[in-house]
């Protein structure tokens, strides 16, 4: 998308699941999928429209990925989405499914305009679909789920590629200090995809590794930074 003021793109990281098809992509009008240059081949193959191959070392972790995006893109604001994304849903006093391209396409133009506008680094939908949690149509931070939105003239945050997890928290934890506000767009969430490619062939963390990046959120984050282990709950706890 472009008009007088910024262009607007989405972009759909990916690796090892062309096999599974085409999913979140099929919400978009015109995604670009961002997969290793080793298996672009078997993404086109595959079906998969607009495949850009990036050297493997480049993008080899989801860190990486995410900021080639944020550093090679050519639109002004662009949205970068998992790959297993089933579906988008409004999340208000109950759960509305999205159900047609043009509506999907819609809300997250209406993020990259809002973040535009208002100089705002970067939109987000929630981690969770549950509509209880729902209290607002936006918060001004919060954890992400499957989508950010990001306005590349003013985002000052950058994924940290030493982190083994919990990327996404110290990304917005990141931005709120540099930038002192993100866009939660509460109302809008996603429904994963749910097959044994999407379950095996994603990033996969051990117990070793979940442990390993909560001892070290804490100490580059110290009290604004908690982990509910029994639950298996990150939180951001900042006061506004």
């Amino acid at each position: 998308m472009a008009d007088g003021n910024f262009t607007f793109g989405v972009y759909i990281p990916s690796v090892g699941r062309y096999e599974r098809g085409v999913i979140t992509g099929k919400w978009f009008e015109n995604p670009k999928h961002i997969v290793r240059k080793s298996q672009e081949q078997l993404y086109i193959n595959a079906g998969f429209p607009n495949v850009i191959g990036v050297e493997d070392e480049e993008i080899n972790q989801y860190s990486k990925v995410y900021n080639w995006i944020v550093d090679n893109a050519e639109e002004d604001v662009v949205a970068i989405v998992d790959d297993d994304v089933k579906n988008f849903i409004y999340r208000l006093e109950r759960n509305y499914s999205i159900d047609d391209v043009e509506t999907c396409q819609a809300e997250f133009e209406r993020l990259a305009q809002l973040i535009y506008d208002l100089d705002i680094g970067v939109a987000f939908g929630s981690a969770t679909p549950t509509p209880y949690v729902y209290t607002s149509e936006f918060g001004w931070y919060g954890i992400p789920g499957a989508f950010k939105v990001v306005n590349r003239k003013c985002i000052k945050a950058r994924m940290d590629t030493e982190l083994p997890r919990n990327t996404d928290i110290d990304y917005v934890l990141t931005e709120l200090l540099l930038n002192r506000v993100c866009l939660n767009a509460k109302y809008l969430v996603d429904n994963p995809q749910e097959d044994d490619i999407t379950n095996t062939t994603g990033s996969s963390y051990n117990r070793e590794d979940i442990a390993a990046s909560v001892e070290m959120m804490k100490a580059k984050w110290g009290k604004y930074f908690d982990y509910n282990a029994n639950k298996n709950v990150p939180k951001i706890l900042v006061n506004r």
